[in-house]
């Protein structure tokens, strides 16, 4: 596995643009540095029940402070 695809430290993350982040969840996350909450923010999954079936899904927007979060790896080029 190179590098790239490694779970990197949150002190080398970069803060001008979106990488992939580890909050946790059993899977990746999109997140950016928000300089005015001086926090990680990113998407969070939801999913809603509607007729009784898990089937209404939506994001909301979460923060976590750096140590909150487990580390990073830089978005998958698409070509």
């Amino acid at each position: 596995m190179s590098e790239a695809m490694k779970w990197q430290p949150m002190d080398t993350a970069p803060k001008g643009h979106e990488v992939l982040l580890d909050v946790g969840w059993p899977y990746a996350v999109v997140g950016a540095w928000n300089e005015f909450e001086e926090s990680w923010i990113y998407a969070e999954l939801e999913i809603n029940t509607s007729a009784g079936a898990f089937s209404d899904p939506s994001f909301s927007n979460e923060c976590a402070e750096t140590i909150e979060v487990k580390g990073w790896m830089p978005l998958p080029e698409v070509k």
